[in-house]
C-alpha cells in the first residue's frame, strides 16, 4: 500500500516535472523534482520488492 501510494506521487511529480522542462522551464527546481519523483519511483519499487520477500 505504502509502495504503490509513493509510485503514485512519484509518477505526477515526474510528469509535472517533465512538462516543464519539455516547455523550455529549465530551471534547477524543475530539474530537482524530475530528478527526485524518479528516484522516489525507484524506492517504491524497492519497497515493493523486499515487502513480497
Amino acid at each position: 500500500m505504502l509502495a504503490e501510494s509513493l509510485k503514485t506521487i512519484g509518477f505526477g511529480l515526474f510528469i509535472n516535472g517533465s512538462y516543464a522542462l519539455m516547455n523550455n522551464d529549465l530551471s534547477l527546481s524543475n530539474i530537482y523534482i524530475t530528478i527526485g519523483s524518479f528516484l522516489v519511483v525507484i524506492i517504491a519499487y524497492q519497497i515493493e520488492k523486499r515487502s513480497k520477500k
